[in-house]
């Protein structure tokens, strides 16, 4: 049974679920980097970078629709944890790995592995909001700490892929997973689904189908789901074209190439600090309670 405590939740919980998503966030943009980085270093072709980018994209992609309503149905807290075991456990693997095609089976195996981290932490987060703050300052903060993982961790990677090599960088990598891990269960937060089913809940495969069904009819959806998605195909264009033009064409170092990807993503950074807690939804009422929520 829960306790009170772990219904109403506290500053102080959300700011540590927080910090594990942009701690998380951190380890999986370091790894893409210093994988990128040791491609390019060992003269893998422009399919490689490529590809490499697609398995570390896809999965979110094709797999997240269908990943969020089955962690709806079940206690998500045991799940998140293992899964973050996992990407660590495989990060270990990826460090001591030299064969490009098994590194790429391996980066795929844990993308897939990572679909369940972000829905996962989610889900958590209404059992540690503080009664009376918006849903929309809440999952903003979580946003905060994410950009604030990818903003660092390309930069992070660069300079200790130049200070230390790239074996060492994954090695923090996947240690930063394991780090999250340990952080989730000493949170002390469980999510249980619903002990008594709704009648009226619909099934896991109409909750996967209502998505695209929204897209179609909801035009403000429609619009920003197609404006994300060429936003996601250019900057993977841009991505690969930015490495070899950064560390072939100006001879720059690793330092250097993570330092603009960071100030690429700085503006996401300051737009989820800034702009998204203070925006107001008609569809995100004040919570009185976490129940409310």
């Amino acid at each position: 049974m829960e306790t009170q405590k772990s219904r109403t939740g506290s500053g102080a919980k959300l700011n540590l679920l927080a910090f594990s998503q942009g701690l998380s966030s951190l380890g999986g943009s370091m790894t893409t980097v210093t994988l990128m980085l040791a491609f390019q270093s060992a003269g893998a072709s422009t399919w490689a970078v490529t590809l490499l980018l697609v398995l570390s994209l896809l999965p979110s992609v094709v797999l997240g629709p269908l990943v969020a309503p089955w962690l709806d149905r079940i206690e998500t807290t045991k799940i998140l944890t293992t899964t973050l075991t996992l990407r660590g456990c495989i990060g270990i693997a990826i460090a001591y790995t030299t064969d490009v095609t098994a590194l790429l089976m391996l980066l795929g195996i844990a993308s897939v592995v990572s679909v369940i981290d972000g829905p996962a932490m989610t889900l958590l987060v209404p059992k540690v909001q503080k009664p009376g703050l918006e849903p929309i300052a809440a999952y903003a903060r979580m946003e905060t700490f994410r950009s604030m993982g990818i903003v660092l961790g390309p930069l992070m990677a660069g300079l200790l892929v130049d200070q230390l090599g790239s074996r060492i960088v994954l090695l923090v990598d996947a240690a930063s997973f394991l780090l999250v891990a340990t952080v989730i269960v000493l949170l002390g937060v469980r999510r249980y689904p619903p002990e008594n089913k709704r009648p009226t809940q619909p099934s896991w495969f109409a909750q996967v189908a209502a998505g695209p069904q929204s897209v179609g009819k909801d035009a403000l959806v429609r619009t920003a789901t197609l404006s994300l998605a060429g936003a996601i195909i250019f900057t993977a264009l841009l991505t690969v074209a930015q490495i070899y033009f950064i560390r072939t064409d100006l001879q720059a170092s690793a330092t250097i190439y993570g330092g603009i990807v960071a100030v690429h993503a700085l503006g996401r950074f300051l737009a989820a600090t800034f702009i998204a807690p203070g925006s107001r939804s008609s569809t995100s009422p004040r919570c009185s309670s976490t129940q409310e929520c």
